[in-house]
């Protein structure tokens, strides 16, 4: 027995070193796999966060920039009404001017008519009055044409104020129309940015991991190859060395011709 323990008393040291090998082997790469997929998840992480600061940031920029073109028309919607204010002033003013000139003009020339009147004695009858009467009528129709020319105007006024600023609404409501579709269009490529920056690391993680599992296991399972290799080696060398054992044994036993045999 002591020639077979010495044979093949080093198979069991042999396969403890293997598992010991295999086993810290197994311990590293799972250890390996374990910081890589950390280092992903923290990088995912990141980059979840890094997205919601930027989507976050990208918001508030449009809420200012809107902010800040709504007080812009808004400035300029006022200044545009207080322009039409001072041109229905102006206007006002001119033709309540106009109409004051002719006012005085009537009444010189009633005053001119009644002298004239007075010195040729016609004062007290009905041509003198019919001429005053014509020249008040004329400054009546005067008044009543400028009345009707001042509505006109006014309408005029009015009307273009009212299109100039229907336009400037319409304008600001196109333009608030384009910078909402940009912002919608600009966060979606955002997301649609960040979502495959995120699919990527991710499918990075789940093929790494599954690669260096995968490679393990392959190596592990050459391994235990190899020690199973070991061992029927081991026996087959064993095997060898008993048959050749036995066979000098059985030549060495083997009775010797005698001398008489052999001279027969």
């Amino acid at each position: 027995m002591g020639f077979l323990d010495d044979l093949f008393g080093d198979e069991a040291e042999r396969d403890a070193l293997m598992q010991q090998a295999i086993s810290g082997y197994q311990s590293d790469m799972n250890s390996y796999i374990g910081e890589f997929d950390g280092m992903m998840n923290n990088a995912l992480l990141f980059l979840q966060n890094q997205r919601s600061n930027d989507i976050s940031m990208y918001q508030d920029l449009y809420q200012s920039t809107i902010g800040d073109y709504q007080a812009a028309f808004e400035m300029s919607r006022q200044g545009l009404l207080e322009s039409f204010a001072e041109q229905r002033q102006f206007m006002e003013t001119g033709y309540d001017a106009s109409r004051e000139q002719l006012r005085l003009g009537t009444q010189a020339q009633l005053a001119s008519t009644t002298a004239a009147n007075a010195f040729t004695g016609l004062g007290n009858t009905s041509f003198g009055q019919s001429s005053l009467n014509a020249v008040e009528a004329s400054g009546a129709l005067q008044q009543g044409l400028l009345s009707e020319r001042e509505s006109q105007m006014m309408s005029d006024l009015v009307g273009s104020q009212g299109a100039a600023l229907f336009n400037a609404d319409q304008n600001a409501a196109q333009m608030l129309l384009g910078a909402g579709q940009n912002y919608a269009q600009g966060l979606a490529n955002l997301q649609s940015a960040y979502t495959g920056m995120q699919f990527g690391g991710m499918t990075t993680q789940a093929s790494g991991v599954l690669n260096a599992q995968s490679s393990m296991a392959g190596n592990i399972f050459q391994g235990n190859m190899g020690m199973a290799q070991n061992v029927g080696s081991g026996f087959n060398l064993g095997g060898a060395l008993i048959g050749a054992g036995i066979g000098a044994a059985a030549s060495w036993l083997s009775p010797i011709p005698s001398a008489s045999e052999g001279g027969t």
